[in-house]
């Protein structure tokens, strides 16, 4: 809520806080032993205290910090009121004032100085971070100013360009970093669902500190689509690219996100990251210690007997993952944590940031990490504006409720603190570094497959129309193909086992696209049942299982019209059932053509299974 006084002018404000940002943190003391910080700072001294003109002016906020406003900063009778306010949106702060001048904006900057009775400890940096005046917990363009630390690290002093609402923070850069280096994850599990034959192996690098824990195992569901598991070993952010589309993708840091914008998110995030268009549906962003499940079939990696999952890090992708774990100590919420990110790729991710990361980038990569932690102190409302401009009003209204996003955005001024000292703590950059100095292999998932039903079908029979995969009672899971013309002309049919192998092919005369399997297409009898019509009478073919195969259908001329009935093959026939026995039956018609055909006599019958053939 915006808060004037009479006579006061609202955008002559100053906001004063001091915060320690790292959990559990110890900062030098202001005035208790020990230099442990104190849960409430030394009360504000409320006063209105008139400018000097010509001299320096130097107000006592509280015991432990002053603002000294130079000569010549405000007009003669101007006046500087210090007020006490509360606490705001969570911030943890030691102190905090309201301060304003009567007259304005300040001609030259003023000077704020904090002090403590013990040393300021190494890695300890206090910034200074100001808002507009009235914006209260609402987000707003904020300016960062570090602050000087003296020889003695006891005082801290910064120049403050403007009036404003500022608060003073003390952070610990290396707190946040050495979480996010030492970051390891748990290794996924594949043991209960070993993966299918069809998927030969799987090479990766392996051990508990490999920046990526693999597993391949197979769907619960269908144990014919094998799925590789990847989990992020690192503090940074992985952009992961599989060879193919898969059949199904499972990022469990999404998992949360309403299904009104998943899709937007993750288009708008691999965008953000350069990923051309042609491979975004089968790319993903990994945050820090997250994981990903790919779920592939034999048909989609049968054209790449040696394909690779590949893993791409960059500076954008250091940043994401160095702000994923600053902002997840506090904001326990995926979903939330995906907004924000997204919107602060649309506002600073910059030129050069997606290039990837070299081992010998480490200054380069430190500057572009702080880069990107100031703009997004300095944007709160710019990445508010990315996000809702990439969602509906409604999805946008569910963010609001659900998740708060709007006051999660405004505490970016102090959350996203650490990192402005990441170029002097460089930890995490190490990590990253020298894990890239492993060389690439050690990014990447080889899927070995063998030749593959998928192709041993198509060198027996060209391009495949349709297939099944059924059980074999001796050889275990095979694949059934058909081919069809166009017009009048030759099918095929072929089956083949896990590798490819050929059990039977077969061609046979048909009309169109008239081949077709039965619906079941096996029954109880663990036959095979296709359908087929060479231009006047439908057909039934049995393909019978045998020791290493299937049995022959019976025509035997490989130039002849294959479609009279034979050993396994009934032309002039329907299929019929299953029945309650499970097994379907054939009913069979013939024609005695007495006189001619167009009058003859048609009988049917009905052929039962006897083991071996219908009869």
């Amino acid at each position: 809520m915006r808060r004037t006084r009479p006579g006061v002018p609202a955008w002559s404000a100053i906001f004063l806080a001091l915060a320690c940002l790292v959990p559990g943190c110890a900062l030098p003391g202001d005035g208790t032993e020990g230099g442990a910080l104190p849960t409430v700072g030394p009360p504000i001294k409320e006063q209105v205290v008139p400018v000097r003109a010509v001299e320096d002016t130097e107000i006592a906020v509280s015991e432990s910090w002053t603002v000294t406003i130079p000569a010549g900063a405000a007009p003669a009778g101007a006046t500087f009121a210090v007020r006490a306010t509360p606490d705001q949106d969570g911030a943890p702060a030691l102190s905090r004032a309201d301060l304003t001048l009567s007259s304005g904006q300040p001609s030259t900057p003023l000077e704020f100085t904090y002090r403590t009775v013990d040393p300021v400890p190494s890695g300890v940096e206090i910034f200074f971070v100001g808002r507009p005046s009235g914006t209260g917990d609402s987000p707003a363009p904020s300016t960062v100013v570090a602050a000087r630390l003296d020889a003695d690290r006891r005082t801290a002093t910064a120049e403050i360009p403007h009036l404003s609402w500022w608060e003073v923070f003390v952070t610990e850069a290396n707190h946040v970093l050495t979480s996010a280096a030492g970051l390891r994850t748990n290794a996924p599990s594949c043991e209960t669902q070993p993966r299918p034959a069809w998927l030969e192996e799987a090479i990766f690098l392996e051990g508990k500190d490999a920046p990526m824990l693999v597993c391949t195992g197979a769907d619960p569901n269908d144990r014919e689509t094998a799925v590789v598991k990847i989990r992020n070993n690192r503090g940074v952010a992985m952009i992961v690219t599989a060879p193919v589309t898969p059949k199904w993708a499972y990022a469990e840091a999404f998992s949360g996100l309403p299904s009104a914008f998943v899709s937007e998110f993750l288009t708008a995030t691999t965008e953000a990251f350069g990923v051309p268009s042609s491979e975004r549906a089968r790319t993903w962003v990994l945050p820090p210690g997250t994981g990903l499940d790919i779920g592939f079939t034999e048909r989609s990696l049968s054209a790449q007997p040696a394909a690779k999952i590949t893993t791409r890090v960059s500076t954008s992708s250091v940043a994401y993952g160095l702000i994923w774990n600053a902002l997840a100590e506090h904001f326990d919420d995926p979903t939330a944590l995906t907004a924000i990110e997204l919107g602060i790729m649309g506002v600073c991710f910059g030129e050069g940031v997606n290039s990837a990361v070299t081992a010998s980038d480490a200054g380069a990569l430190a500057a572009a990490v702080a880069r990107i932690a100031g703009c997004a102190i300095q944007s709160a409302p710019d990445i508010i504006g990315e996000i809702s401009g990439h969602l509906s009003d409604e999805a946008w209204n569910a963010l609001q409720r659900g998740h708060a996003i709007t006051g999660k955005i405004s505490e970016l001024r102090f959350r996203l603190l650490p990192l402005l000292a990441v170029a002097q703590a460089t930890i995490v950059i190490g990590d990253t570094l020298s894990t890239l100095a492993l060389g690439s292999g050690a990014y990447e998932i080889a899927l070995f497959t063998t030749f593959g039903a998928q192709a041993g079908l198509a060198s027996l029979c060209g391009g495949i129309d349709e297939r099944r995969t059924v059980r074999h009672p001796e050889l275990g899971e095979v694949t059934v193909g058909l081919s069809r013309p166009s017009g009048v002309g030759e099918g095929c049919i072929a089956v083949v086992d896990r590798r490819g192998s050929k059990l039977l092919v077969q061609k046979v005369s048909i009309y169109g696209d008239e081949l077709d399997f039965a619906d079941p297409a096996t029954d109880a009898t663990n036959n095979v049942f296709i359908t087929y019509n060479p231009g006047r009478y439908n057909g039934v073919i049995t393909l019978v299982p045998v020791a290493g195969g299937y049995a022959d259908i019976g025509w035997n001329d490989p130039d002849g019209l294959n479609y009279q009935s034979t050993t396994h093959a009934y032309y002039y026939a329907e299929l019929i059932g299953p029945g309650d026995d499970g097994r379907y039956t054939i009913e069979a018609s013939s024609n005695d053509c007495e006189p001619d055909c167009a009058s003859g006599t048609i009988t049917k019958e009905i052929l039962r299974w006897n083991g071996s053939r219908y009869e």
